[in-house]
């Protein structure tokens, strides 16, 4: 297991590799490699029929999968954005669109109380990184790693090809991303056996 203090140190490394890789892109390089994301997701996704996709609002620096929902919506997919519970506990996920989010937890933009709780069968997870083995290295928290404890949902992470790392060390209590995908391509995660 890695010391608390080295997983800030490599949170640090990543964050600023991400960093420099956004802000070396235009706003039409970036555009398009988000649509590149969202060409390669697409047929993965749909190929399980979903109803409900939990996705997320980028914040910062992380990729926008607002292409990719597009798609999915006109697929017939109903898109659902999570809300953080500030006492600590799973988060929930409720019908909303993209712009009746409002400001919620440090900021980040969630679905107004009141939207309709959904279960999805798949959840995109932002994240700083991922590995093969579906080792996802998140900003700290732990926000996903509860709530995915208990949700029986297939897991994928989205962000910049910079992000997919050969190896991520891994902590008991997380929990394995079954894909990652990035303007440069799918990549399947081979279940960790613990898994």
């Amino acid at each position: 297991m890695i010391a608390a203090g080295d997983k800030l140190v490599l949170r640090r490394a990543l964050r600023s590799a991400r960093h420099t890789h956004v802000m070396g892109l235009s706003a039409i390089q970036r555009a398009t490699l988000q649509s590149q994301l969202a060409d390669h997701a697409l047929p993965h996704i749909l190929r399980r029929n979903p109803n409900v996709i939990a996705s997320y609002a980028a914040y910062g620096e992380e990729i926008d999968p607002g292409p990719l929902e597009a798609r999915l919506i006109a697929a017939g997919c109903q898109i659902a954005f999570p809300r953080v519970d500030a006492t600590g506990g799973p988060l929930t996920f409720h019908a909303c669109g993209f712009t009746a989010l409002i400001p919620g937890f440090r900021g980040i933009a969630e679905p107004p109380p009141g939207a309709a709780r959904l279960i999805p069968d798949i959840v995109f997870l932002p994240l700083l990184a991922a590995d093969p083995a579906g080792t996802r290295l998140g900003q700290g928290a732990g926000h996903y790693d509860r709530t995915l404890a208990a949700l029986p949902a297939w897991r994928i992470g989205l962000g910049w090809d910079v992000q997919w790392q050969p190896q991520l060390p891994a902590d008991s209590w997380d929990i394995p991303l079954d894909a990652f995908v990035a303007p440069g391509g799918w990549h399947d995660c081979a279940a960790p056996q613990q898994r």
